[in-house]
């Protein structure tokens, strides 16, 4: 059986325009991910700053770093990511990714699983 926890906080800040509209909202998340299992407990941490600015073109920016995650040692899951979204359609218009982001990628949930059993 493994358990998981997670603990933390964010802040939010809204940067606004001299006429009181918005220019870009920025992120301040400070998460720890605890699994624990009868032989092993893993840490992960979701930190750094994250933004959103929104694009003359109608387009949303987001711009933000990913989970870090580390199993003896060796990292698992970190990086760095951009993603640019039409306001109208909600649709994405780009994304790009540097580092290692999927926590779900099959060699770190194979890591995840041999280290918790």
């Amino acid at each position: 059986m493994v358990t998981a926890r997670m603990a933390g906080h964010m802040y939010v800040t809204e940067f606004r325009n001299q006429d009181g509209s918005l220019n870009r909202v920025t992120e301040h998340p400070s998460f720890r991910s605890t699994l624990t299992s009868p032989t092993a407990t893993i840490t992960t941490a979701d930190v750094g700053l994250d933004r959103f600015v929104e694009n003359e073109d109608g387009t949303l920016s987001v711009f933000g770093t990913g989970v870090h995650l580390k199993l003896n040692g060796d990292l698992k899951a970190v990086g760095l990511w951009r993603l640019v979204v039409d306001l109208e359609s909600g649709e994405p218009i780009s994304q790009e990714y540097h580092g290692r982001f999927d926590v779900t990628a099959e060699e770190t949930a194979t890591a995840l699983c041999e280290a918790l059993s």
